[in-house]
């Protein structure tokens, strides 16, 4: 292992991160590469070499059963504690978002609100926009929220580097939607952050 700059090897590559994840969480299990490579949905070859590279670091160490290679975490290594802290921040960091996100809606005259698309159902990529379901009190208060929500926009792609895409409807539009299935898959899926859609 390189002392300096020694994470370049860890997060060399997308394979080789989530494999680390897997062993991490599953601290006491030992694994066969092909266990590894379902489990982090990549191919047996880029699994191997994610191991491979995982064991010249030293953070992992292989045994032989048999004809199989079963592959462990090396839990005396020094960068396991580290490596662990930032993957337990990761676990949380979506509850952390949403939590944030509520604090920051709950002060504007809403009825309901909820997150809707690929976030809500967990399958966004870094390009992905965050789409924000926002019904009004009364459509009165629009300028109030529209007012508002552009410091907000700006706020999370500070912090978080994404940006929120907000829909606004007045509850009569909610009633009879101009996209009644756009309403069915919030209504289905939504994660839910005021009142209950539906």
């Amino acid at each position: 292992m390189r002392v300096h700059a020694a994470l370049e090897e860890v997060f060399s590559t997308r394979t080789g991160l989530r494999v680390l994840r897997i062993l991490v969480s599953f601290p006491d299990q030992a694994w066969t590469g092909r266990e590894l490579a379902a489990a982090a949905t990549s191919s047996p070859p880029q699994t191997l070499k994610a191991l491979k590279q995982l064991e010249r670091i030293g953070l992992v160490g292989r045994v032989t059963a048999g004809r199989a290679h079963v592959w462990r975490l090396t839990k005396e290594h020094v960068l396991l504690g580290p490596v662990r802290s930032l993957f337990s921040f990761e676990a949380g960091l979506p509850e952390v978002f949403l939590h944030e996100l509520r604090s920051a809606l709950k002060h504007l005259p809403l009825r309901r609100a909820a997150l809707f698309g690929s976030f809500a159902r967990r399958t966004e990529s870094s390009d992905s926009d965050v789409d924000l379901y926002l019904e009004l009190n009364d459509s009165a208060t629009e300028e109030v929220v529209q007012a508002a929500l552009s410091p907000l926009v700006v706020t999370f792609i500070r912090r978080y580097g994404v940006v929120l895409s907000p829909i606004l409807y007045s509850t009569r539009t909610a009633r009879e939607p101009p996209n009644p299935a756009l309403m069915k898959s919030i209504e289905q899926e939504g994660v839910q952050l005021l009142g209950k859609v539906g």
